[in-house]
């Protein structure tokens, strides 16, 4: 009896503290998002370049990294989540000391840019690799540890991008946001060291002596092929990735030089975020009373609204309230992906299912940021953006129309198919490794 109330505490710090270290790595994000693009601008004045860059980036940070993260299930989550956090933290450091010799030029952007996506991306991927971990290890729901993940990371485009947007006010250097930036990242890091460092370690055979170690390869297409409602999830992720890269690499930026300066980016990106908060809450409120269905259909009609009233609001000068809109819907339907990928994750697999959903994100969304910048030069960021609305709510229709099993909240502790657990892949059943401890 005396234990239950320390055991509960521990469960609750534990997830605080991966909630808080997610907070300061999407803080950082915000203000890398933020700075790169906007210092790229003004030393060349060209979309084309900003999204060349925003591209190389994306490419970089869904492409390369979830190459590496393939073998976070086998070297273990936790510890690949701390070395993703070192490796930002260097990206950082040598950015704001180039900054202090006057040496970050474009094509030091191009070096540097890139690192610091793959540190992130490794980083990010890992972290929501380990939410059905942490749920299990403490007999939480899913949907919670996922939505206050969610809550979080667009937490973290609030404070940070307006802070940063000052800081890069009448043609400021950008040293200030770098070593802003190195602070969250020792941050990050700290807090990844106080949580459980067994979490996301996959023992490689069960107690019956079958392997649930096997290749990247054959352990995805084997989980891919026995949910499908797990690939519809990570397509949706992925699709979602190119309007979440373009508004925030590209019509961001442009939107927010029509109309001031930096200040207005930073304001800009944190409509974004705060509608994004209240997106996510929404979504909660109307997954549980609506129901997801009902869910994905507002949280679309939302973000259509806001591209729809981009040339309305930029006369009027409101940045905040375009990205207020377009955050919301996103805010609503995202949460969703995310927890039906930590639903349907085996435990031995959920890095490498996480590296497939980031790679899938490159390839639709990787040239997208490159695409919308060179449309922006000859078309205007207007038919842009309606344009990425457009397929943004393609999308989700279709996998209104294609969902299945995920309209349902999946519980901790329910069975899987049979033919899943009889392959010896599914260890939820198998192996004590995906079984909270007492």
């Amino acid at each position: 009896m005396t234990m239950r109330p320390s055991a509960s505490l521990r469960a609750r710090s534990h997830i605080v503290i991966f909630w808080l270290t997610v907070l300061t790595a999407a803080s950082r994000t915000s203000a890398l998002l933020l700075a790169l693009p906007w210092l790229a601008l003004q030393e060349t004045g060209s979309a084309t370049i900003v999204g060349a860059l925003g591209a190389l980036t994306l490419l970089a940070g869904q492409l390369l990294a979830p190459l590496l993260m393939l073998f976070a299930d086998r070297l273990g989550r936790w510890r690949t989540a701390v070395a993703a956090d070192v490796l930002t933290l260097a990206g950082c450091g040598a950015a704001a000391l180039l900054v202090e010799a006057g040496m970050f030029t474009v094509a030091a952007m191009m070096v540097l840019g890139p690192l610091l996506a793959i540190g992130r991306g490794v980083g990010s991927a890992t972290r929501k690799a380990l939410v059905p971990d942490l749920a299990e290890e403490h007999r939480v729901r899913y949907s919670t540890v996922t939505a206050g993940r969610e809550v979080m990371i667009v937490a973290g485009f609030v404070v940070s991008p307006i802070v940063s947007g000052y800081m890069l006010v009448d043609g400021a250097s950008g040293a200030s946001v770098f070593w802003m930036c190195v602070g969250f990242s020792l941050l990050s890091m700290v807090g990844m060291l106080l949580i459980p460092r067994h979490l996301g370690v996959v023992e490689h055979t069960d107690p019956g002596g079958f392997s649930v170690i096997r290749t990247p390869r054959r352990s995805l297409v084997s989980t891919m092929r026995e949910h499908p409602a797990l690939t519809r999830a990570v397509l949706m992720t992925a699709a979602v990735a190119a309007v979440a890269a373009v508004f925030q690499q590209v019509g961001a930026p442009v939107i927010a030089e029509s109309i001031g300066d930096s200040d207005q980016l930073g304001l800009l990106i944190a409509g974004y975020a705060l509608g994004s908060v209240a997106g996510v809450g929404l979504h909660v409120l109307a997954a549980r009373t609506l129901g997801r269905f009902s869910t994905v259909v507002f949280g679309v009609a939302l973000g259509v609204l806001g591209f729809a009233l981009l040339p309305f609001l930029l006369e009027a000068g409101w940045a905040p309230g375009v990205g207020a809109l377009v955050g919301a819907g996103l805010g609503m339907t995202n949460p969703l992906w995310a927890t039906a990928t930590a639903e349907y994750s085996p435990h031995h697999a959920r890095s490498t299912v996480v590296a497939a959903q980031v790679l899938a994100a490159g390839a639709v969304g990787g040239l997208a940021p490159l695409a919308a910048g060179i449309g922006v030069e000859h078309l205007g960021v207007v038919p842009v953006m309606w344009v990425v609305a457009t397929y943004w709510a393609g999308c989700c229709l279709l996998w209104l129309w294609r969902a299945d099993t995920e309209l349902t909240p999946r519980v901790i502790g329910q069975q899987m198919s049979p033919s899943f657990e009889q392959s010896g892949v599914n260890d939820h059943q198998s192996s004590g490794a995906s079984r909270p401890t007492a």
